[in-house]
């Protein structure tokens, strides 16, 4: 009987493109102009569903949809995709469905001008991955529990509805469940009793359809009660209690309380969820009055982590879901504004100043520089709107544009121009357009570049001397962006680097000079983005570029000392520099640094040079820089003491053979202990370079940790063995199975490095399953991309990649094969340099 019922469920499937993982839809320009003639003909729309939800495969569904029609000249497309479609209702004609699997196609005839009802029933498959209604396994239980993913499409997946992000609706929802479980949604439950199967929710303000919340699990929980709104913390059954559970919570409803008041409007919901889930493919996902994050909140992380963490989801609350994106491209202002409120309510929230500016050049802008240098020929707006690095990279951007104007015309008046936006536009679809109309009068538009594709700007500073003193100082940028900067003048003493005046310049055109600038004394190296006011890189001046090489631990600015480290390391990236230089600058300064987020970026940066390393031709220079990478990771443990980020360093460049017994000392439990994850990472790394004892610390470790992340770092354990034919069964694992959780593990981890070999020969499986792929999770396309194109860098292979390009059509696989081309192009460069040929 089993047997039958998954072979009609397979065969359901088939005939009415019900595949359990989600393919979403491009964010064209024809799809958005598709969504404004949408707009024009609908209105008041709302949306009645009762749902049957099961712990197996399926659920179902009966919608009533309700809206009025500006005209019934043509046919009406309802989103709903690959269910099994039972009736269809429309103003009370039973019809045959005209279905796609993805589109309903409601006929004019049937329609009318003014109010309309459509009703229907359906049903549904669960998906494992990817947009709309997840359903995962705890492994330590085996319970089952849901949760909704509908940015950007997903909505449509369980719900039938007008899926755009400009269409809101107001929904309503009653559902039938398992007893044992908690169902959470956007408005508040009513239950009849504690073991009721019955939940029913209020109708919701008008949402956009992404923004709906949908959770259901034998799920634990945890509230907290201020100001009237309820707010609670749900995790899986098996999760162990924490005391900071709470203390989570008092500081998302002091962050709430702190963001409502900067806009003087009050949170727009009742209560505040947050849902703790494993295995997400994102850090987290905002909806309306619940947000889901992974598993680990940052409860042992510094206060702004913390804050920035809570207050950015909370702030989507504002710009998300009471005014929702009229379309996709309007993420840019939505974005902004959340990461802005959540700098600015930092200070009120007791972060000291010194720690948020290090945290917002370490954790917004240097990623945002990383990903705009990395996607120059990529429109963010023009793809996937979920692939989460564009998303913070225009986060950071806009951001960076809203202080500007911010620091134009005031904080007050900029705080009055927030509440303006909020006031008009609450319960509406407001963006960019909006947002201009608001600066115009002000002359502030010119700040507001709305500029997403492209080269970054860089910044630079021309300056001359004569006699000891300062004759001439301009400052250049690759764009005229109207913009102010901060220009620091530095001259060095016997013991370190001083400040001797900065400058505050407006720039305009590409090249501005600093009328100001004369009878200052000359300085020792000049900085044309103090404090980091300005959006874009820096081009280090030779002189200046000289004196932080030699001399980046006497400058006492941590924030300076990133700045620079960052600047450095670019030109190193860029063919200014000499590899060398910046290794010789790492290894001469960075055992004088105490700054921990120096340290850190630091610790990045080399992680990114090991990551090109490994596509480098095997040569004595590139085993060379290896083995200092090792030495230095593990002399800078021994200056700070194994609780320091360089352990995790120093498991990630382990090589040598002397190592690799350091390794298996530290497992037994001798000298410095690890973490849980730190054990699976040094586990890796023993298979990765075959030694004996892998499958033995392989098989200890997968039973001493049997949780979901166990599971998951057991599975990348094992494929890290330099086994060609054990590499090639997961190959053909990814080309007979839909794309799951585990299936982006084996993508992404198949093949860690320094194993040539065995990549090479499975180069033509690989091609073979690399578009599937992508076509079934393209928000994972860079991912999947670097994770199993691991060629070396070598001239024929850049020309076969290069050739490979010319046969893609336009979309996320091309985009990603392009940007893992540049990668290849800067490894090229490095191995070149070397003589690593």
């Amino acid at each position: 009987m089993t047997l039958f019922i998954r072979a009609s469920a397979w065969l359901m499937c088939v005939l009415f493109l019900t595949a359990c993982q989600s393919i979403p839809l491009p964010l064209t320009n024809k799809a958005k102009s598709d969504a404004e003639l949408l707009a024009q003909r609908l209105s008041d729309i709302s949306y009645a569903y009762q749902m049957t939800l099961s712990p197996e495969d399926t659920f179902s569904v009966k919608a009533d949809i309700d809206f009025k029609l500006d005209d019934n000249q043509k046919d009406l497309p309802l989103d709903l995709q690959q269910a099994h479609i039972q009736q269809l209702i429309i103003n009370g004609q039973n019809i045959y469905p005209n279905y796609n699997g993805k589109v309903l196609s409601l006929p004019a005839r049937l329609l009318q001008s003014g109010n309309n009802r459509i009703q229907l029933s359906y049903q549904g498959y669960y998906r494992q991955q990817g947009q709309g209604l997840i359903r995962v396994i705890d492994p330590n239980t085996q319970q089952v529990y849901l949760y909704s993913r509908f940015e950007p499409h997903g909505a449509s997946h369980p719900f039938a509805l007008f899926d755009k992000p400009g269409l809101r609706g107001k929904m309503s929802l009653r559902l039938e469940a398992p007893s044992d479980w908690q169902v959470i949604s956007t408005m508040v439950p009513k239950m009849s009793s504690e073991a009721s199967t019955t939940w029913e929710f209020a109708q919701t303000p008008p949402l956009s359809p992404h923004q709906f919340a949908l959770f259901a699990g034998p799920f634990s929980h945890w509230q907290y009660q201020q100001d009237g709104v309820q707010f609670r913390l749900f995790a899986l059954n098996s999760t162990q209690d924490d005391e900071r559970y709470e203390q989570w919570l008092r500081l998302t409803a002091d962050n709430l309380k702190r963001i409502g008041h900067v806009l003087a409007t009050p949170y727009p919901f009742t209560k505040f969820d947050q849902i703790l889930l494993p295995g997400l493919s994102d850090a987290s996902m905002s909806q309306a009055a619940a947000v889901s994050v992974t598993e680990r909140l940052p409860l042992d992380a510094k206060p702004i982590s913390q804050h920035m963490q809570n207050s950015q989801l909370l702030a989507k609350q504002w710009f998300g879901s009471l005014i929702s994106l009229p379309w996709w491209d309007d993420l840019y202002l939505h974005a902004g504004l959340g990461l802005y409120l959540a700098n600015q309510t930092a200070i009120n929230a007791g972060i000291d100043a010194s720690a948020q500016e290090q945290y917002q050049f370490l954790q917004q802008k240097q990623p945002a520089y990383k990903y705009q240098l990395q996607h120059e020929s990529l429109d963010p707006l023009s793809a996937t709107s979920t692939e989460i690095q564009a998303q913070q990279f225009l986060a950071v951007k806009s951001a960076s544009e809203l202080n500007q104007i911010a620091m134009a015309v005031g904080e007050r008046k900029f705080t009055e121009l927030l509440q303006t936006f909020i006031q008009r536009h609450s319960w509406q679809s407001a963006g960019n357009q909006a947002w201009r109309q608001l600066l115009a009068p002000l002359g502030l538009e010119r700040y507001w570049t709305h500029q997403t594709s492209g080269g970054i700007n860089s910044i630079s500073a021309q300056w001359q001397c004569q006699d000891g003193v300062l004759e001439r100082l301009s400052i250049t940028q690759t764009e005229p962006h109207f913009q102010k900067v901060k220009v620091a003048l530095f001259y060095k003493n016997q013991r370190d680097f001083q400040l001797d005046k900065t400058l505050l310049v407006t720039l305009k055109e590409l090249t501005t000079e600093v009328t100001n600038a004369g009878h200052n004394v000359c300085p020792d190296f000049v900085y044309p983005n103090f404090q980091d006011m300005a959006y874009g890189q820096v081009l280090l001046d030779e002189k200046s570029q000289a004196a932080a090489i030699r001399h980046l631990s006497q400058i006492s600015d941590p924030l300076m000392q990133m700045m620079l480290l960052e600047d450095i390391w670019q030109a190193s990236l860029t063919a200014k520099l000499p590899l060398n230089d910046y290794l010789g600058m790492i290894m001469l300064n960075l055992p004088n640094i105490s700054a921990p987020s120096v340290q850190l970026l630091a610790q990045q940066q080399l992680q990114q040079l090991h990551q090109l390393l490994r596509l480098m031709p095997t040569s004595s220079a590139k085993q060379r820089i290896y083995n200092a990478l090792e030495q230095f990771s593990l002399h800078q443990i021994y200056q700070q003491g194994p609780t320091s980020i360089w352990l995790d360093s120093y498991l990630q460049f382990a090589q040598s053979d002397e190592a690799m017994d350091h390794l298996q000392s530290l497992l037994n439990g001798y000298s410095w202990p690890l973490t849980q994850e730190q054990r699976w990472q040094a586990i890796t790394r023993l298979n990765q370079f075959g030694r004996d004892s892998r499958q033995t610390w392989l098989n200890k470790e997968a039973k001493r940790d049997t949780s979901l992340l166990g599971q998951q770092h057991a599975l990348i354990a094992s494929m890290a063995t330099p086994n060609a034919a054990l590499k090639r069964r997961y190959l053909s694992e990814l080309s007979q199975a839909p794309y799951s959780m585990r299936a982006s593990i084996i993508s992404k981890h198949l093949y860690p490095g320094q194993q040539p070999q065995a990549q090479q020969a499975a180069f033509e499986q690989i091609r073979q399953v690399l578009p599937e792929l992508v076509k079934q999770a393209p928000h994972q396309a860079e991912a999947i991309v670097s994770g199993l194109v691991v060629l070396t860098c070598r001239p024929d292979n850049i020309h076969a990649i290069e050739q490979e390009l010319t046969t893609l059509d336009a979309g996320a696989l091309k985009d990603a094969i392009t940007n893992h081309l540049l990668v290849m192009k800067q490894c090229q460069q490095f191995s070149t340099e070397l003589g690593a040929h």
